[in-house]
């Protein structure tokens, strides 16, 4: 037996019996996450940033995360909000998000004020 092959038996032997966190969802960090949102705030957010009646936005219930929204919804952090992004998303921005293939949650807040001063240029 190799180095190698001495090596990868060894990596079998200590994982017996434990389960693999990167197959198994409830392993995700990302599902570790749950929206710190309260009624109060979630019903300013339309007022504040001036969301558009036409576009529905629901308030997440305790089951619900931000990476796994509910069926035709997206996640937003309220820190983009703050950050400059606002609904609808302009056809320049969608376009950058879609270039990376992400969705408004996956990027930082920071993201937007450069993409809107980029924009801005």
């Amino acid at each position: 037996m190799d180095l190698v092959e001495g090596w990868v038996e060894h990596v079998r032997e200590l994982s017996r019996g434990h389960e693999d966190p990167d197959s198994d969802p409830k392993y995700w960090a990302c599902n570790q996450y749950h929206s710190d949102v309260n009624l109060s705030d979630f019903t300013k957010l339309r007022y504040h940033y001036k969301v558009p009646e036409g576009i529905r936005l629901i308030f997440p219930n305790k089951a619900d995360r931000p990476c796994s929204p509910p069926k035709g919804h997206i996640a937003i952090m309220n820190d983009a909000l703050a950050y400059g992004m606002r609904l609808p998303l302009h056809l320049f921005f969608r376009a950058i998000l879609r270039s990376y293939n992400v969705c408004p949650y996956q990027v930082s807040p920071n993201f937007w004020t450069q993409a809107i001063g980029t924009w801005l240029i």
